[in-house]
């Protein structure tokens, strides 16, 4: 995986053989497009209650915690075995509560993701479908705008990014066009 925050702006456009002030040309583009498919969030399958009710049970700790829980039945010792059943019941509400919310929080991050971008096409400004962004294309933000696809930043004027969703930062953090000295930085320290 390219570490395009750690490239210079010049040498990242050169990998992706991109022409910064004219951006794509069309031919290419519909090419970049049949090579990488659409701009899109994956789909992920999704699975019944049911299955993620069951999923909850399929780990070694819960098959060890049934098994003792069944040792102590056996020996009668009613309590600790009710005890150990309502350990194992906690883990699988949690676990199910929290397969629950993560669900929900991708489903949201499809809802915020962006159906039209402004971009650079042939050295005119173009709008298009932001599923059709291929790598390589010039992507035109203004102020308040939603990034329609990851990219990176070639100039800017004062930029800041809400990246609450993806880093759980409350701030907008400031943006460069400057390398990231850091070729394995984590995603909050990409600037």
């Amino acid at each position: 995986m390219t570490a395009w925050h750690a490239q210079s702006v010049d040498d990242a456009a050169s990998q992706l053989q991109s022409d910064l002030a004219r951006g794509r040309g069309s031919t290419e583009a519909s090419k970049r497009l049949a090579l990488h498919g659409p701009n899109t969030l994956a789909e992920a399958r999704q699975r019944s209650m049911l299955a993620l009710v069951a999923h909850q049970f399929r780990s070694l700790i819960v098959a060890l915690l049934v098994a003792a829980a069944l040792v102590a039945l056996a020996l009668g010792e009613c309590i600790e075995a009710g005890a150990i059943f309502v350990v194992i019941l906690l883990n699988a509400v949690i676990g199910l509560y929290t397969e629950w919310k993560s669900a929900s929080a991708l489903a949201g991050l499809r809802k915020q993701s962006v159906a039209v971008a402004r971009e650079l096409r042939e050295g005119a400004q173009s709008k298009i479908p932001a599923a059709h962004l291929v790598p390589g294309d010039v992507v035109l933000l203004d102020a308040g705008d939603r990034a329609p696809a990851d990219g990176r930043v070639i100039d800017h004027a004062r930029l800041h990014a809400d990246e609450a969703a993806l880093t759980g930062e409350s701030l907008p953090a400031a943006k460069s066009a400057d390398a990231v000295a850091d070729f394995a930085a984590a995603l909050g320290d990409r600037i």
